[in-house]
């Protein structure tokens, strides 16, 4: 979940929102191209330039803490045994024997799906001379493809971080007879790092319909609600453009 504020509003907004759910990042869209960065005067001004709006980004807060962190329901549960009862030597012997660290070894064995790796061939058979390789990577791969499947989607190529430096897209914005237009190229962005072809992306407040057109644009599903029938009329419109074009492929 996004939900944009300016500097105030969003601290209260946060209050509530962080009872449900799970903040992961707390994002600052630096609007580059702001006429109010452009003519802050240091001579006039009585605080920092406020050219910047705030973005929160929260995950389902049940969801996520069965998933990560109870060690039961752990999907690598079986590889762990696999390779923890063929064991014939204990962590502190294998490194002392290998030269690595008790710390790196106990990643083989870790059950939280941000600690566990998998071991390469050689390094397995150290451990396990009398286990199957082959096998093991055939479980790793059956276990990581529905651990993939579950987990919240997040692909960040671009490497985005907190701050995220977008134009405002005046060109594109002023087409729309909105109070709080968001950007496309921002709002791709944040649909392509977190959600994959085809997932379902809802927009509680549609405004004048940036999200629904950009979800259809990189071939998401998408559910929008907005109280303001204008507002409903140019979404619908918007997203219509990017609907009736056929792909290639």
């Amino acid at each position: 979940m996004f939900w944009y504020g300016d500097k105030k509003k969003i601290a209260y907004s946060q209050i509530i929102f962080d009872k449900y759910f799970n903040l992961e990042n707390s994002l600052v869209w630096r609007k580059k191209d702001s006429m109010q960065y452009q003519y802050y005067s240091p001579d006039l001004a009585r605080s920092f330039n406020t050219h910047n709006e705030r973005i929160l980004m929260y995950s389902n807060k049940n969801v996520e803490k069965k998933f990560y962190y109870k060690n039961e329901d752990f999907i690598f549960i079986p590889l762990i045994d696999y390779i923890s009862k063929g064991r014939k030597i204990n962590i502190k012997e294998l490194s002392k024997k290998t030269k690595i660290k008790e710390t790196t070894l106990s990643h083989f064995f870790s059950k939280s799906p941000d600690g566990f790796c998998l071991a390469n061939e050689d390094f397995f058979y150290k451990m396990n001379p009398d286990l199957d390789y082959k096998y093991y990577v055939n479980l790793y791969n059956k276990l990581n493809n529905i651990y993939l499947s579950k987990r919240r989607f997040f692909y960040n190529p671009h490497k985005f971080e907190e701050v995220l430096e977008f134009s405002q897209e005046s060109h594109i914005t002023r087409k729309y007879n909105h109070d709080t237009k968001k950007p496309e190229t921002l709002t791709r962005a944040l649909i392509q790092t977190c959600s994959r072809k085809g997932d379902l992306v809802l927009v509680p407040f549609a405004g004048s319909g940036t999200e629904c057109a950009m979800a259809a644009k990189e071939g998401r599903e998408f559910i929008g609600f907005d109280i303001e029938p204008k507002y409903v009329e140019m979404a619908n419109d918007r997203c219509s453009e990017h609907l009736k074009q056929t792909s290639l492929f």
